[in-house]
């Protein structure tokens, strides 16, 4: 179980390397598409910076959801992490507790075999210790049980909330930088 969460945690933080690489990319797209529709204006053709800015919208609307992605990306991977560690605890504690359920063992029986050899009577011992070993035994599954009901991290889905009205966004830039390459001939 500890190499499943392993492998969990190291998918989780592959995937938010990924959605930070894709991030990136959008971020760099988003500029690109705003020069050329800049250069297109320069150039008088406004079909084609009209296209520019379709393309920088749609950028816009990835490089939004990639950054909730990270996020969300980020807070699980802290999550998984801490419950890795927490797990990782847990099992330690186990495996002290049953060096402890182990080493009682031992002492009750050799208090068996004190009590058997200087009293005689072994079978009243016998039974004092077939009732020790048990509850001993229960202790031990009771921990393990314990153990592995650790809670596990939460991969919740994420959605999207969030849809940009492309022509509106498009238009209002596209008049915007028409506005602001008449400013700069005058």
């Amino acid at each position: 179980m500890n190499n499943q969460v392993r492998a969990g945690y190291s998918e989780t933080k592959a995937s938010l390397k990924r959605a930070e690489a894709d991030k990136e990319k959008a971020a760099e797209a988003v500029q690109s598409w705003l020069k050329r529709a800049e250069l297109a204006l320069q150039d008088e053709n406004e079909d084609l910076a009209r296209e520019a800015l379709t393309m920088k919208s749609q950028q816009e609307s990835r490089l939004e959801k990639l950054t909730r992605d990270v996020a969300e990306f980020e807070k699980v991977t802290d999550n998984l992490y801490n419950s890795m560690i927490t797990y990782q605890k847990k099992i330690e504690e186990a495996k002290n507790e049953a060096q402890q359920f182990t080493s009682r063992a031992a002492a009750a029986k050799a208090l068996k075999t004190v009590n058997e050899m200087s009293s005689g009577v072994g079978d009243s011992s016998a039974a004092m210790f077939g009732k020790m070993k048990d509850k001993i035994e229960a202790m031990e599954i009771s921990a393990e049980v314990q153990a592995e009901s650790l809670p596990a991290a939460e991969n919740p889905q994420l959605e999207s909330k969030f849809r940009a009205l492309e022509s509106d966004n498009v238009d209002d830039e596209l008049d915007k930088m028409k506005r602001r390459l008449v400013k700069g001939k005058d």
